[in-house]
């Protein structure tokens, strides 16, 4: 007989009354019962990460991890809208996700911690504060002004556009890509800059990072990756946002499919490893 993982749904409040959705998947040889990795997904997408998170929590079971992916407050099935999504809005996400498992989850000791893009820079300000047992960064956007600003048609010098102000005075809200930035997050852009606090973050952090990103700076991520603990940096190089060849929005290209599963490999190394040492 073979054994499977078992994936179950779940619902559970925010600190501040959302209700977020997530899903727990449990490994069929729990051979990890005082860990569990949480996986925070990026702006605009959910828990599964377009079908990568659901590869990382498959890898980790593999390996007897405990994995937990959940919707960001405005995205997939938790409540809210965009306009209701600020930074420390996301923290406090992390936040009661991390309070919730650890009621829910018995034997459970120590989290880790895999996010991706703006959700990096959510879990970087997460971990600079709260003890985090592993942090892995995935293309993370350490600078939110800078990525989301600074160069746009929104910003000038250092404030924005009249244009801009008049939109924000009207609907509540300015355009970025797809995503709705309202007032409280423009100013948090402005003024809340992970890159600043990576020093102070102890827990073993590996950040990894696409040479060719066009959405997140691969510069400040490079230049700001070193924590207070164990950091490691990796550069995919030839690699666009999220891992894949630049316009291959189907993810078919061979180098996108091998981008990923070097990606997937080398955060389970890492999670593992880092246990294994840990354990001696």
């Amino acid at each position: 007989m073979i054994c499977m993982h078992e994936e179950s749904s779940h619902k559970y409040q925010s600190l501040d009354g959302f209700e977020l959705g997530a899903t727990l998947l449990e490994p069929a040889s729990n051979s990890h019962p005082e860990a569990v990795v949480v996986l925070v997904h990026g702006i605009t997408a959910n828990r599964d990460e377009g079908g990568f998170y659901k590869n990382i929590a498959e890898a980790l079971a593999d390996q007897g991890f405990r994995s937990f992916r959940f919707d960001l407050r405005g995205h997939g099935e938790s409540e809210g809208s965009m306009e209701d999504l600020t930074l420390y809005g996301g923290v406090s996400d992390i936040a009661a996700t991390c309070q919730w498992l650890t009621h829910r989850l018995d034997d459970l000791k120590c989290i880790a911690l895999v996010a991706a893009s703006f959700g990096g820079g959510l879990a970087a300000l997460y971990a600079s504060c709260n003890p985090v047992w592993r942090l892995v960064l995935l293309n993370p956007n350490l600078d939110y002004a800078e990525n989301w600003l600074q160069g746009t048609p929104n910003w000038t010098g250092n404030s924005l556009t009249s244009q801009a102000s008049q939109q924000l005075r009207n609907q509540g809200w300015i355009y970025r890509g797809d995503f709705h930035l309202s007032r409280p997050m423009v100013n948090e852009a402005m003024h809340v800059r992970p890159a600043d606090l990576m020093a102070k973050i102890s827990a073993p952090t590996l950040t990894i990072h696409g040479t060719d990103d066009s959405m997140v700076s691969f510069n400040t991520a490079r230049d700001n990756y070193q924590t207070s603990g164990n950091s490691k940096f990796i550069a995919i190089a030839g690699a666009d946002h999220g891992f894949v060849v630049p316009g291959d929005e189907d993810l078919e290209n061979p180098r996108t499919i091998n981008y990923r599963k070097d990606v997937i490999e080398k955060t389970i190394d890492w999670i593992v490893k880092e246990n294994d040492n840990s354990s001696r």
